[in-house]
């Protein structure tokens, strides 16, 4: 009887921990890398949480708060970015473009190739009024990225 209590206990165990491990909630990881991969995974869940609002309908986004929790999460995404930029990680970079709203397409496409090549954090925020894209991505990643918004 005892030891079959003890399997028990040990097997419920085992699977406890092997499911938060499955799940991220072990990260042992510190430092601007562990941040960065914090920032992604928020941001991630942010665009989730998005694509969900948009397929369904207005009174069922309300009644479970999507919209609040995912500023709330957009919120704590730019503070990672905020972080990340103040230790240097990061960079953030405006870079002008003439006519930028007839470019958001082709500058777009131009980001998703580069993305599907590299997998590190970047965003651009495209605005409109200034015709300038404002760039936040590591340093060694800037210049080929300034060159996919200027084109080929």
């Amino acid at each position: 009887m005892r030891t079959r209590k003890f399997w028990i206990i040990a097997i419920a165990f085992v699977l406890l921990s092997s499911a938060l491990w499955v799940f991220g909630l072990f990260h042992l990881r510190h430092g601007d890398e562990a941040l960065c991969d914090k920032l992604m995974r928020t941001q991630r869940f942010c665009d989730r949480l998005y694509d969900v609002e948009a397929r369904l309908p207005p009174g069922v986004v309300r009644f479970f708060g999507l919209f609040a929790l995912e500023m709330r999460y957009r919120e704590k995404a730019d503070a990672y970015r905020r972080s990340l930029i103040a230790s240097g990680y990061l960079v953030e970079l405006p870079i002008g473009v003439t006519n930028l709203a007839g470019h958001h397409r082709p500058i777009m496409t131009r980001f998703k190739v580069f993305g599907a090549t590299n997998s590190t954090y970047w965003q651009a925020v495209f605005r409109d009024q200034s015709n300038v894209v404002v760039l936040t991505c590591r340093p060694a990643c800037a210049p080929a990225l300034q060159r996919a918004i200027e084109g080929p």
